[in-house]
């Protein structure tokens, strides 16, 4: 409840704005038919401040009803309570209004119930339009916000897709290959079958939103193995993985493909300093941490891969991926799906 005004965004202020510069203009009308007051009195003055004040007061039930009820107890389908608080916020503020406003207000007296009753049905006639027109907005937001994540997301899938059959990756792992084969046969043999389990694994993992993350790790282990037989020593992968219970865990399929390409492709090492990646887990959390020493310019980077990743995760888990970077060190922490 206390995070209720950093809630509302700026352009749900800008609509409350809009409907009660119309409502206040309104109501202001009205008693100048009814012969209240006259337009420019100091009476007609007084009641338009008035007014503005009393629906200032309307503007906070407003966002208590739109970003606390119905936000926290509506969406989660309990309605008797959102029903309760509702009312019982809207006999609040007919409780306080006579202190706050005392001149469109009466302080209750022995008929206080029936003052209640159409105290509340005042109130709710007051707040009812902008808080439907702001529930709208969230829905309408929330329905585009659902629209663009499946766009995200089948931008993902594409790009695994390409990924699968990325020639510059296929090229340089066929080079190495090819040099293997003319000085080590045995070695090369390794290599081709890692080779062709990444390969078996992107393809039968394709249309999947989740893998377990000990298949996840298997693959991985050949996509490192890949990456140690082209660089040498240049990059070290240091995991505690394997002393994990991995079946319970479940992430994106290719997600640690785009967190080590990220590794090698924006750091930069040599043989006296290699990157150094440590992989590990904590608190329901993959981290993968490595050496930061990143490359003046990236070639054929289009700065996508972790952005998708990030997309990818808050879909999936409704949670942030995590990025934290120093001078020293770059760590990216991946929520992760759990088995209840």
């Amino acid at each position: 409840m206390k995070n209720i005004f950093k809630r509302a965004t700026k352009t749900d202020w800008q609509l409350i704005g809009v409907y009660y510069s119309f409502v206040i203009p309104f109501v202001y009308l009205e008693g100048l038919l009814e012969g209240k007051y006259e337009m420019f009195s100091w009476g007609g003055l007084k009641a338009l401040g008035i007014f503005t004040f009393d629906f200032s007061l309307d503007v906070v039930v407003v966002l208590i009803v739109v970003y606390w009820i119905f936000n926290d107890f509506f969406h989660e389908k309990k309605y008797f309570k959102t029903l309760y608080l509702t009312v019982a916020i809207l006999l609040l503020q007919r409780v306080i209004q006579p202190w706050l406003v005392p001149w469109m207000y009466e302080h209750l007296d022995e008929n206080f119930l029936m003052q209640l009753i159409e105290g509340i049905e005042t109130n709710f006639n007051s707040m009812i339009g902008p808080s439907l027109f702001l529930i709208g907005k969230k829905h309408y937001e929330s329905k585009n916000q659902v629209m663009q994540l499946e766009k995200e997301k089948k931008e993902s899938e594409l790009q695994l897709l390409r990924a699968q059959i990325d020639p510059h990756f296929l090229f340089n792992n066929l080079n190495i290959l090819d040099i293997l084969i003319g000085i080590d046969p045995k070695k090369a043999s390794r290599y081709t079958k890692r080779l062709s389990s990444l390969y078996r694994y992107m393809i039968r993992h394709k249309d999947q939103d989740v893998v377990s993350l000990k298949e996840e790790w298997q693959f991985s282990e050949d996509y490192i193995f890949l990456l140690q037989q082209r660089f040498d020593d240049l990059y070290f992968f240091d995991s505690t993985l394997d002393k994990e219970n991995l079946d319970e865990y479940f992430i994106p399929p290719a997600s640690m493909q785009t967190l080590l390409e990220n590794i090698v492709k924006h750091n930069f090492a040599l043989p006296d300093e290699p990157i150094r990646a440590k992989i590990y887990l904590e608190a329901d959390h993959l981290c993968v941490q490595n050496t930061n020493r990143p490359k003046e310019s990236v070639k054929d980077s289009t700065g996508t891969g972790l952005n998708n990743l990030k997309k990818r995760i808050q879909l999936l888990t409704d949670q942030n991926l995590i990025v934290e970077k120093t001078a020293t060190s770059f760590l990216v922490k991946v929520p992760l799906v759990k088995l209840v």
